[in-house]
C-alpha cells in the first residue's frame, strides 16, 4: 500500500475543512460580541436562540449590572439575535 505525499496533503485538508465547518464548543474572543439580557427573561431568551445552538452562550453569572446576564455571540449572528430579542420585547443592553 503505497500512500503519496499528495493523498497524505488531501486527507489533511478535508479534515481541516471539516473542523473549521462543523460545530464548537466555544465561540472564540476575536469573533464574539456581548449582549446583556435580564436575568428574569433568561428562559425565554434561551428558547429564542435555540436555534443557534453553536453561536450563542448564555451565561450561568451575573455581571457588572445588577440583575443582567451576559449573551455572547458570534459577530456575523450578532444583529439577527438582537433584532430577535428587540421584537420578543426583552430589554437587551449592548
Amino acid at each position: 500500500m503505497n500512500i503519496s505525499k499528495e493523498d497524505i496533503l488531501e486527507i489533511i485538508k478535508e479534515e481541516i475543512q471539516k473542523i473549521n465547518e462543523g460545530p464548537r464548543d466555544f465561540i472564540h474572543h476575536s469573533q464574539a460580541k456581548f449582549l446583556q439580557v435580564p436575568k428574569n427573561d433568561i428562559n425565554k431568551v434561551g428558547k429564542l436562540l435555540k436555534k443557534f445552538k453553536w453561536q450563542v452562550e448564555v451565561d450561568t453569572k451575573p455581571v457588572r449590572v445588577p440583575g443582567h446576564i451576559k449573551v455572547t455571540t458570534t459577530k456575523k449572528i450578532y444583529n439577527n439575535v438582537l433584532e430577535i430579542l428587540m421584537k420578543n420585547n426583552i430589554k437587551v443592553r449592548g
